[in-house]
């Protein structure tokens, strides 16, 4: 399987025009909901109860999502819903109960749900919880943000292996007098994703310098591993400039690609 994106400046992530909630804390809004590029900044309601705590999102008109992404759970399992009113007495659609597990990148707990057959009466979704049993013991749901998207694409070019998993944070290290140092953390943990220089055919040129040019540098992508772990998945920006070489008759050449998480 193939590696899969969406790109935010080719207009493939939804917007919501508002979100929703059984309940909030002042603290942590559901506003927090809708900025997927601060997955720390969780919206938390004031309670946590299974089946009935929730958190989600209005799109103003009904529309077909290809993928729902949840970002920074503090659940291990949830149910994915769509509707086309908000009332939820019984939900139009309905992902049935997915467990949630740990990004072994990040530690966070995410999920991203590729719906089969979810169309036209879906203007509303939520993410429920689904157990009360929270992974940070707070007593209280909480969503790091919801972000959906109407194009997932997977690519089909061979990128090169190995592909670099790195989990970073900010830190700040001081030298001490007594000839010793000191390192204190700064920043959160963040993923880092290193695509290694690549050689492939020039029939599929185009899709990789479509990964290249549809967001530039600024744009955010969501990147997705597909290899059957859905916490897996990364909200990103690309974090160098790179280059397709033309290295010979139907050969082409990519230079390596860094990719760094927003948070």
């Amino acid at each position: 399987m193939g590696f899969k994106v969406a790109y935010e400046r080719a207009g493939h992530f939804a917007t919501p025009i508002r979100t929703i909630g059984s309940t909030a804390q002042t603290a942590f809004p559901q506003s927090n909901l809708t900025e997927w590029w601060a997955p720390y900044r969780q919206a938390r309601a004031t309670g946590n109860t299974s089946g009935t705590t929730y958190f989600g999102l209005d799109f103003g008109a009904a529309f077909t999502p290809a993928a729902i992404i949840v970002g920074n759970v503090n659940v291990s399992s949830i149910k994915i819903q769509g509707n086309a009113t908000d009332s939820w007495g019984s939900p139009g659609r309905d992902s049935g109960a997915l467990t949630v597990t740990q990004d072994p990148l990040t530690g966070r707990y995410n999920y991203i749900y590729e719906p089969s057959s979810w169309t036209t009466n879906t203007r509303y979704l939520r993410v429920v919880s689904n157990t009360a049993t929270e992974t940070d013991g707070t007593d209280v749901f909480a969503v790091g943000y919801i972000l959906v998207v109407t194009t997932l694409t997977e690519l089909t070019t061979p990128l090169a292996d190995p592909i670099g998993l790195q989990p970073t944070e900010a830190v700040l290290s001081q030298e001490l007098s007594g000839g010793g140092d000191d390192t204190v953390s700064i920043g959160r943990v963040r993923a880092n994703i290193s695509i290694a220089q690549s050689v492939f055919a020039s029939a599929q040129e185009s899709e990789v310098l479509g990964l290249l040019r549809q967001n530039g540098r600024a744009g955010a992508m969501v990147f997705y591993m597909n290899d059957g772990d859905t916490s897996q998945v990364y909200v990103c920006r690309r974090a160098n400039d790179a280059t397709v070489s033309l290295t010979g008759f139907n050969s082409r050449q990519l230079t390596p690609v860094q990719l760094r998480e927003l948070i």
